[in-house]
């Protein structure tokens, strides 16, 4: 009986400490900035979390595309999710770059395994629905094929790479 509660015990203390209890919040900071601290997330937990908004990011982008709307109304719905779901990643991109490069590396893995989970039947239909617009629509293709990369807003030093301007824009450096 002892044991199980020492154990009760144990595990609260370890919660207290770890998920920031109490007002940690600095004067002047806000609660949103005190919860992003208190968001601190384990490498594989952070890897699995933006691996996990890709798939949702292709599940979403793929049903949008299912009506066949025009590419001029699909575009601007595309663009508020697309922006929407990038400082979702630039946030968790901030939480990667605090990190140990053997931390780093561990997120990538857990990102890559989030990709590789996406079911083969919506990645088809992304395919699909992709060049459907792309044939129709140079600029909402283009916006509808940056989703299948999407999670390189997570990784700066990739971003800064292959979309320099995107970092520009984000103030990334």
């Amino acid at each position: 009986m002892f044991k199980k509660w020492g154990i009760l015990i144990v595990l609260s203390l370890y919660l207290l400490v770890f998920t920031g209890c109490g007002d940690t919040a600095k004067p002047g900071e806000s609660t949103a900035q005190k919860g992003e601290k208190a968001k601190e997330m384990t490498p594989e937990a952070l890897g699995k979390a933006i691996g996990d908004i890709y798939v949702k990011s292709m599940t979403h982008v793929t049903q949008l595309m299912k009506a066949r709307e025009d590419g001029e109304v699909l575009k601007p719905k595309l663009e508020t999710f697309k922006e929407e779901t990038i400082v979702k990643l630039v946030k968790m991109g901030k939480m990667r770059e605090s990190m140990e490069e053997a931390d780093k590396k561990t997120v990538d893995r857990f990102i890559s395994m989030g990709i590789s989970s996406i079911p083969r039947e919506t990645y088809d239909y992304y395919n699909d629905g992709y060049k459907y617009y792309a044939g129709l629509d140079r600029i909402t293709g283009n916006l509808i094929a940056g989703f299948n990369v999407i999670t390189q807003y997570a990784n700066f030093e990739l971003l800064k790479k292959q979309n320099p301007e995107e970092a520009k824009r984000l103030g990334i450096k």
